[in-house]
């Protein structure tokens, strides 16, 4: 059964000028901080930089959780910040990790929409990071360690016999 860690980033909230660097589709690996390609995409941007609000996190939460639930995925955890959703789901059937990112992030988008009437045309920005777990103590310390830390809306679910 695989095993993945997604991050879904709001629209424009990691820019080519951010001090880590960026990542640019179709490359591999952290490209160093270019502020005139972060001016030229301000340039062509079609919306305004998005903020994730509490409001927002919390209907991002609860959508992947009922999502999950109907197609019969596992959510592990989940984490919603101001700018950027990470989940960590694994699932049986033979359904790419594509296409449970491509749901999860339309659903979330949808719903959030619909309950905040913001007008945004973009919540997210394209893609998805897709990491998958190797193991139990990978999975274990991404849930209990790595994903709490982060600031905004935390959920993660409840396991027989955990502390």
């Amino acid at each position: 059964m695989p095993v993945f860690h997604f991050i879904f980033h709001a629209y424009r909230s990691w820019g080519a000028d951010h001090p880590d660097g960026y990542r640019q589709h179709g490359q591999r690996g952290v490209i160093p901080p270019d502020p005139g390609i972060a001016r030229y995409r301000d340039r062509l941007a079609r919306s305004a930089k998005v903020v994730f609000t509490a409001e927002m996190q919390t209907i991002f939460v609860a959508t992947a959780r009922q999502a999950c639930s109907r197609r019969e995925w596992r959510l592990h955890a989940i984490v919603a910040t101001p700018t950027h959703v990470h989940a960590v789901v694994s699932w049986k059937s033979d359904i790419s990790e594509s296409e449970v990112t491509g749901s999860l992030k339309r659903l979330m988008s949808r719903e959030a929409g619909k309950y905040t009437s913001d007008g945004l045309e973009r919540r997210f920005s394209r893609g998805a990071s897709c990491t998958r777990i190797k193991n139990q103590s990978h999975l274990t310390k991404l849930i209990h360690e790595y994903l709490p830390e982060h600031t905004g809306v935390y959920w993660r679910e409840e396991v027989a016999g955990e502390k």
